[in-house]
């Protein structure tokens, strides 16, 4: 047999997703088990660079980073302005839905765990093409 489970998965980081959206005024909304899945605070930034052509590789950075886009809290929800970056991207925000799911990479950066976004665009026209194929009602069917 073939196998070794010293090289088995990891279900407990591979099983564990959640998601950040973006609002119709442009932030990225984490909803409280993304923050917990994150560890986000208020203390931090996250850092962004693309990963592929539609999604994003995220990892916290110092609050002082300028590289960072800053995180800020309103209730349980942290958020970060995102409507430039979406408007830069060419991403309609305000017509369609955007979401990113998130899974933790097996990576770190200067000692950091690696998020990948991987974005979902849910179009409001329900026969519309979403960015994996699935028609906008199916995507809601599974869901």
């Amino acid at each position: 047999m073939d196998f070794d489970f010293s090289n088995a998965f990891e279900g407990k980081r591979l099983t564990k997703m959640t998601r950040a959206s973006v609002q119709k005024n442009g932030r990225l909304n984490f909803p409280p088990e993304a923050a917990r899945q994150m560890n986000l605070s208020l203390d931090e930034s996250l850092l962004i660079c693309p990963m592929g052509e539609k999604d994003l590789a995220v990892t916290l950075v110092g609050k002082d980073d300028p590289r960072g886009f800053v995180l800020k809290k309103t209730g349980p929800y942290f958020y970060v302005p995102f409507k430039s970056l979406m408007n830069e991207c060419g991403i309609d925000f305000v017509n369609q839905t955007v979401v990113y799911d998130i899974i933790e990479l097996n990576e770190k950066h200067e000692g950091r765990p690696v998020f990948k976004f991987n974005r979902r665009i849910i179009r409001h026209d329900a026969s519309a093409e979403t960015t994996d194929g699935a028609s906008a009602a199916e995507e809601g069917e599974a869901q």
